[in-house]
């Protein structure tokens, strides 16, 4: 084994010695990290976007989810049979806003038509709509050109509802009129 350089007044052998290269006094392996960290920092950015954006989708799907089963299980536990199907519609109608997104009002007739099928469907929508949007489960605002509203989940229903308010909206929900002309 042949000795050659010296650093520091150490000998050291020869890269052919071990098969290794000779790195300077200062080399850790913590200083060739860093040097490859600033040479490829542009590209562990754009991991870190891209691992941003999967965790907001994330979250935004763990969200849908949370509402999802808040609904079901809050809108479940109603006791008259008109409250039921008057709760099943809503539930119909908040999962397929869920599913599509921000729908306008004028686009909402059509996919929830199946489930609405009572007289005058498009008044019974609308009276779905106010109140869960007094629930706050809903937000309703004015398109631009003010003549649509655009309905939207609010995600952060669950979090903010507890479940004596949401009794306490239930039983404000409109009595059947059953004896019209006694109730007026």
């Amino acid at each position: 084994m042949s000795i050659t350089g010296t650093c520091c007044g150490w000998k050291r052998p020869s890269p052919s010695a071990f098969g290794t290269p000779i790195r300077p006094c200062g080399y850790t392996r913590a200083s060739d990290y860093f040097r490859n960290y600033t040479q490829y920092g542009n590209s562990l950015n754009g991991i870190e976007s891209q691992c941003r954006r999967l965790f907001a989708e994330i979250r935004h799907q763990v969200a849908k989810a949370l509402y999802r089963n808040t609904v079901n299980e809050l809108f479940a536990h109603q006791k008259s049979p008109r409250k039921r199907v008057m709760t099943e519609r809503q539930v119909h109608l908040l999962n397929l806003l869920l599913a599509r997104g921000d729908m306008r009002l004028f686009d909402l007739g059509e996919p929830s038509r199946h489930f609405y099928r009572v007289k005058n469907p498009h008044k019974t929508l609308i009276r779905d709509l106010n109140y869960l949007i007094g629930l706050q489960a809903i937000n309703a605002k004015k398109v631009a050109d003010k003549s649509d509203f655009l309905i939207s989940i609010n995600l952060e229903w669950p979090t903010q509802i507890t479940e004596t308010e949401f009794f306490r909206h239930a039983k404000e929900l409109p009595k059947a009129k059953v004896h019209g002309f006694l109730s007026s």
